[in-house]
């Protein structure tokens, strides 16, 4: 007896054990029903799964959707309360009596992640196997009925097989895909990827609301500008539709076992994923307006343009160490700035040689100065590093660059210098042909270097500069080697004001005036036209 006793104390227990490991793995969730922090819901063939989880390292919890066998590292393909964290396990998803799904939790506010009015009747919330968490209201026989929510219509950073990225004219939904402000803190970015809103049908990048990049026009099939993103024709259907009614991109599997997404990452980079065969690594290709360096593989890809500083052969280089903290430049405790906001005002200061994160959740930005001493650790966060690709002015620390700026103005000192020269060659050798022309048809000498000098000053120093009326230029030796210059005025007073009384006649040139000065002197003056 005492074994049939112990016998159905164990087939008692069996089934309590079952129900609660089957507590914490839910395939619906009812009205009335809650999901708690360690329990998740599953999609049919448990692809998806949904629940609390931590971002990295980050200590805050969110509720979010991602692939069930990456457990312990959830990459998080959607995320229900991006900006309002849990502090801590006490949150609980509810499905209230309106049809509502809240988030709450001990000592906070109740963040409403639905705002579907309320349904009629009974309401569930099913996990598609596409990833898709859809708040439906229940037919009759059990069936879905009407859809009243789905987090597909709420992306985050991800576009998954069957998702649009786009808008609606008439409801005025736009869909599009916000990176994370850090990979601790799925906050909206700096990038955003969408459709043109214009004439154009083709993908959009923006940062902070300032077009970053274009696929090109959707022609054949394919993105113009990014062939690339629709390479893949064996795996998958892509679909761009433009109407009155919707504008949009979307792209399916032609095998339902093929496991893909899209992201727009940290860096506005466009990055496609498909999941290996063992379920836990994935295989990308990035898509990019700016082109990587081979001997840095791992430096910041971002497109910037060159200024008076900045051109080409500069990357920041992500390294492990620490500067001094007196070369510190100074620090920006914005907590809404990313790795790509700190690398864009590092770009723009031409002091700037290195930046980093200021906050722990990779957020807000500190700035080093030129000049400051890199210590490389293993021990200590990343800093992004300037660091040339020329490998003669290579550097680690920075130093480099204020002897980047310094031949720079070197360089344009002397092409000035070099360019002046140059040009005051070339008006003496040309003062110096049109002097010896000269001679060669008046006859006159040619013979001493003043003669170069006096045609190079006459053709090209002001003649304003020439006050004296009493000052000879002489001209050589020879007779009629020296002859007297007057002011305009001089000249208008000796001519009666070019009076057609002391006109001689006008040639080809222009007219002759005879002109009389205090010297007694009697002249012709030819006036040119």
């Amino acid at each position: 007896m005492a074994k049939v006793g112990s016998l159905q104390a164990l087939v008692l227990l069996v089934p309590c054990l079952l129900t609660a490991c089957l507590g914490e793995i839910m395939f619906q969730l009812m009205q009335g029903q809650q999901l708690r922090d360690w329990e998740h819901l599953l999609s049919p063939r448990g692809t998806f799964k949904l629940g609390f989880f931590n971002p990295t390292s980050s200590s805050y919890r969110y509720l979010g959707i991602w692939y069930s066998k990456l457990p312990h590292n959830p990459e998080a393909i959607w995320v229900a309360n991006p900006t309002n964290p849990i502090l801590n396990s006490s949150g609980v998803l509810n499905l209230d009596a309106d049809g509502r799904l809240k988030i709450t939790q001990n000592g906070g506010q109740t963040f409403v992640v639905s705002s579907n009015p309320p349904g009629q009747g009974n309401v569930t919330v099913n996990l598609l196997e596409n990833g898709n968490l859809v708040l439906a209201e229940v037919g009759s026989g059990g069936s879905t009925g009407r859809v009243l929510w789905q987090s597909f219509d709420y992306p985050s950073n991800q576009l998954l097989p069957g998702m649009k990225l786009g808008l609606d004219p008439k409801t005025g939904r736009n869909w599009t895909l916000t990176s994370w402000l850090s990979d601790k803190d799925p906050a909206p970015g700096a990038f955003r990827l969408g459709v043109d809103p214009g004439g154009t049908n083709q993908l959009v990048v923006w940062q902070r609301d300032k077009i970053y990049w274009t696929s090109g026009a959707w022609q054949d099939g394919k993105f113009q500008m990014a062939s690339e993103l629709t390479f893949k024709g064996d795996l998958y259907e892509f679909t761009f539709v433009s109407n009155e009614d919707e504008k949009y991109f979307s792209f399916t599997t032609k095998n339902n076992l093929t496991i893909s997404r899209w992201e727009i990452n940290l860096w506005g980079q466009l990055v496609q994923s498909i999941l290996a065969s063992d379920g836990t690594t994935w295989r990308y290709s990035t898509t990019s307006s700016c082109g990587s360096n081979g001997n840095y593989s791992n430096a910041i890809c971002i497109d910037q343009k060159p200024s008076q500083c900045r051109n080409n052969s500069e990357l920041f280089v992500p390294q492990r160490g620490y500067y001094n903290r007196g070369d510190l430049l100074y620090s920006d405790h914005n907590s809404r700035l990313t790795l790509s906001d700190c690398h864009s005002i590092c770009w723009s200061n031409c002091s700037c040689v290195a930046f980093g994160t200021l906050f722990t959740d990779g957020t807000g930005c500190q700035f080093w100065s030129e000049g400051g001493n890199f210590v490389a650790n293993d021990n200590f966060d990343v800093l992004y590093v300037l660091t040339l690709t020329n490998s003669q002015d290579r550097a680690t620390d920075g130093s480099s660059h204020t002897g980047t700026k310094k031949r720079w103005w070197v360089w344009l000192i002397l092409v000035a210098v070099s360019g002046s020269a140059v040009i005051l060659l070339g008006c003496f050798l040309y003062s110096r042909r049109r002097t010896r022309k000269h001679v060669q048809q008046t006859g006159q000498s040619a013979d001493t270097p003043s003669n170069s000098l006096l045609e190079f000053k006459q053709q090209f120093l002001p003649s304003h500069r020439l006050t004296n009326t009493s000052e000879t230029i002489k001209r050589g030796n020879k007779k009629g080697g020296e002859f007297q210059l007057y002011q305009f005025s001089q000249v208008e007073a000796a001519t009666d004001c070019f009076s057609p009384d002391n006109k001689l006649g006008e040639g080809g040139f222009g007219p002759v005036y005879q002109a009389r000065f205090c010297e007694a002197r009697q002249i012709r003056i030819l006036m040119l036209n």
